[in-house]
């Protein structure tokens, strides 16, 4: 099951990792050549893999907003949410070909909701790099203080193969 979400995942990672070369062109301009990328909101993240039982810490989702591609830092994006006020959250990422800075963070989740509806959240950037094409993953440790247990998380991520100099 672990492997099918992933492949579903890195599916979809891959299928929305870049801009087409008309992408944000109107109708009747010509396009210039250049892709025009839309700006990614936290409305286009996805959500990571919940690898720990019962009720998480927070709720995780990611945003890569360019296409992974060996040998080239990218930027994700962490989004943590919640339904309500939890202390300040420790992440600890790793993996075994990704390189990640930071490695570790903090977020403070604040509230963002708006009358009945309370929900808290906070994002952090991270830049990732990785030396080889192929399916790799990102596990991320989400705690809270110590009464709180560790929740894990995976995102999977598609890398790209180098283009060969022309």
């Amino acid at each position: 099951m672990r492997t099918c979400l992933l492949a579903i995942s890195a599916l979809l990672l891959a299928a929305c990792g870049g801009a087409s070369p008309d992408a944000g062109t109107g109708a009747g301009r010509p396009a210039t050549g250049a892709a025009i990328a839309r700006p990614a909101s936290t409305d286009d993240a996805v959500a990571a893999v919940l690898e720990s039982p019962g009720t998480p810490v927070a709720q995780l989702r990611f945003l890569i907003d360019s296409r992974p591609v060996a040998g080239k830092p990218f930027r994700l994006q962490l989004i943590a949410s919640a339904g309500e006020a939890v202390s300040p959250l420790s992440l600890g990422l790793e993996s075994a070909d990704l390189a990640v800075d930071p490695a570790n963070a903090s977020l403070a989740l604040r509230e963002t909701g708006s009358g009945a509806v309370h929900q808290y959240s906070a994002s952090r950037d991270f830049m990732v790099s990785a030396q080889h094409a192929g399916l790799v993953e990102l596990t991320v440790h989400l705690t809270g203080d110590t009464a709180e247990p560790e929740t894990l998380y995976v995102i999977p991520v598609l890398v790209a193969g180098a283009a060969s100099p022309g």
